[in-house]
This record gives C-alpha cells, structure tokens and sequence, in this order.
C-alpha cells in the first residue's frame, strides 16, 4: 500500500480492461463525433448571426458572443480527444505536451468557463428583469465587457494548475493520456478536485437555478405581461434549468465518484468497470448542453426582451404621471 495515501493500493491504477477499452475507444469517440458536428453547425451559424447586429452591441449581445466562442472552442477541441483515444501509438515530448497536458487544459477550461458565462447571464437577466431601470444604469457595456473578461482570467487562472498534472503513463511501449480524474488521483489532488466541484460547478448551478426563479416568479406577478407569455417564459427557464442540470450534473457526481472508486482493490474491479463506464458516458453529456446554447437562448431571449422592454416603458410611464 502506498505510505503517502494509506487508501491507495499499490495496483489499484491497473485498469479493468474489457469494458474500459470499448467504451473508450469505440463509444467515447463516437458520441463525441455526434456532438461536435451538431454543436459546430449550430454555434458557427449563430457566430455568423452576430455580424447582422445593431453596432455598437448590447450587453446581452456581448454576453453571448462569449459563450458562444467558448463552446465552440470546447467543441473544437472534442477531435483532438477523439484522436487521444483512438490512436495509443508512442508520442513524443512534444506531443505529449500538446495531447494531453494543453488538450486536457483547454477542454475543462472552456467548459467552466461556459458555466460561468451562464451564470453571469443569469445574473444579468435576473436584474434586468427585477430592476430594469437600475440594470440600465449599472450593467453598460464597458461594466459587462470588463466582467467577461474577468470571467475568461479567472477561469484560465483557477484551472492553470490542471497543466502541471502528470497526464501519461507508459504501457507496454505505449503512451497513454490521463482523463482529468486519472491525473488527480495520480497526484494526490482531492482537494483541488473538490474546489473545482464547489467553485467551478456548485456555485454557478446554484446562482443560476435561484436567478431563474426569481425572474419566473417576477414574471408571474407582473400586470403588464400577458398570460401566454408567461407560461412561454416559464417553460423556457424551466427548459434551462432541465438542460443545465441533464448536462453538467451527472458529470461531476460521476467524476466524484470515479475519483473514490479509484482506491478500490483489485478485487473490486467489476465496481470500478460500471462506474467508467457511467462516467464515460457523463462526459457527452456535458457538451451535450453546447450544442442545446444557440437554440436555447435564441428564444429565451425573445421573451425576455419583449417582457424587459414592456416593464421599462410601463415604469417610465408611471415615473413621467408622477
């Protein structure tokens, strides 16, 4: 047993290799593939609808040029993994470092920073929806450039460390590159792992899940909003709320998991197998919310204006009788 982690067996890294390989190397990529050309499709296609906008853009416009970049650098990025788990032919230093230490980087840096970019436009819709005149005053544009570019450092800044992880292991000849879990079991990171869950993940889905419903709730209670509109903002945050969830929170209660699962003894290797494999299967359905973005917000925000737009003028009417 390992002296500096008295959990970890010796050869507890040796891999349950039947289920393992074919998910990896067959059902991984394949459902990558799927989401990369649906997500590439759809998010290229709204980065081409930014060019017919108004100049200079709204704030919201800016909002999401940035989410919109960052899936599609995420997406992006999906080949090069495909690639990683498909081919296991030797790789040299250089490739290593760009294969798995900036490929591993890159793929959980524009993930988090596409949950933070969406908890940053839940916080801006929920103000302007509350307090609409006061969002005005406040959130301008030099306000909400800066914040997104905050949010690109700070993400790239809290993930940096995932570089300097050990992300190979050489087998029979063979170099293979480490999943992110892999890396921080390797390196007695579980405290890094639970700040990231927390942080990077619990935090967001929080804000984002109260930000929604208040602005449901603000909606609901308003006069000058028609009840058809309503109920087709509600289903829509609420469609939101379902997606976020779908996507992102099975990946990160299976990668808690398979981080445990790890320590178990190699008799327990059936355990570790089924739980690979749920995790496998997770990552997707994390992109799987990059390529649901550009459709999703498309017609959120055709309510949300029309509503924020109807209160503005209401409350300027009430402000000039007054």
């Amino acid at each position: 047993m390992d002296k500096t982690n008295p959990f970890r067996f010796q050869d507890s890294l040796v891999e349950c290799c039947s289920l393992k390989k074919v998910m990896e190397t067959y059902v991984l990529p394949t459902l990558y593939g799927i989401v990369f050309v649906v997500g590439i499709s759809l998010n290229c296609t709204a980065l081409l609808a930014y060019r017919g906008r108004p100049r200079p853009w709204s704030c919201n416009t800016i909002i999401l040029f940035n989410l919109t970049l960052s899936d599609l650098l995420y997406l992006l990025n999906l080949p090069i993994c495909m690639y990683n788990y498909i081919d296991q032919s030797p790789m040299t230093r250089p490739q290593i470092l760009f294969r798995c230490k900036f490929t591993t980087f890159a793929f959980y840096q524009n993930l988090y920073l596409s949950i933070t970019i969406l908890m940053w436009m839940s916080v801006y819709r929920c103000v302007g929806v509350v307090s609409p005149v006061r969002a005005r005053q406040i959130l301008r544009r030099r306000v909400v450039i800066l914040s997104c570019v905050f949010m690109w450092l700070a993400v790239t800044l809290g993930l940096f460390k995932v570089a300097t992880l050990e992300q190979t292991t050489d087998s029979n000849g063979t170099t293979l590159c480490h999943d992110l879990v892999r890396s921080l079991y390797e390196n007695n990171e579980f405290g890094y792992s639970w700040c990231l869950i927390v942080f990077a993940f619990v935090m967001p889905y929080s804000v984002i899940v109260l930000c929604q419903c208040v602005i449901v709730r603000t909606i609901r209670r308003s006069r000058g909003t028609m009840q058809p509109a309503r109920s087709r903002s509600a289903r829509l945050i609420a469609a939101t709320i379902i997606m976020f969830t779908i996507s992102f929170l099975p990946h990160h209660i299976m990668r808690v998991i398979r981080l445990e699962t790890l320590s178990y003894s190699p008799h327990k290797c059936h355990i570790r197998e089924i739980v690979n494999a749920i995790y496998t299967v997770s990552k997707p359905m994390a992109a799987l919310h990059m390529c649901v973005n550009p459709i999703l917000y498309v017609f959120s925000g055709k309510v949300y204006f029309t509503f924020k737009r109807n209160r503005i003028i209401r409350l300027h009417i009430i402000r000039t009788v007054s």
